[in-house]
C-alpha cells in the first residue's frame, strides 16, 4: 500500500498521522523474528535470482497523472487501482473485438 500512495501521491503526499507514526515506530522496532512469514515464508536461496527483474513478467509500470490518481482516491479505487484500469481496458478491448 505504501507504495501505491508513493505514486498516487508522489508531489503532495498526505500528511502522517499519529497513527500513521505509531504504526511506523512500531514496525521500525520491530524486531526480525517478530516479523510473520505465514504468508510469504522467506527466500533464503537467491543463487538463481536477477537482478531488476521481476516475479511477475507481465508487471508493467505505468505513470499516473495526479489528477488521475485524484479521481481514483475520491472512487475508493487508490489500493486497487491496478484491477480498476485492467478492467477498463479489457472492456475497451473486448468492445474493440466485436466491432
Amino acid at each position: 500500500m505504501a507504495i501505491i500512495r508513493n505514486v498516487l501521491y508522489k508531489n503532495n503526499p498526505p500528511p502522517i498521522t499519529p497513527a500513521m507514526q505509531a504504526e511506523i515506530d512500531y514496525l521500525k522496532n520491530m524486531s526480525d523474528n517478530e516479523i510473520d512469514l505465514s504468508d510469504a515464508p522467506e527466500e533464503l536461496d537467491w543463487s538463481n535470482a536477477t537482478r531488476g527483474s521481476f516475479f511477475n513478467k507481465n508487471i508493467h509500470r505505468i505513470k499516473i497523472d495526479d489528477d488521475v490518481a485524484e479521481w481514483l482516491d475520491k472512487k475508493g479505487f487508490a489500493e486497487h487501482f491496478d484491477r480498476f484500469i485492467n478492467q477498463l481496458l479489457r472492456q475497451t478491448m473486448q468492445k474493440e473485438q466485436l466491432s
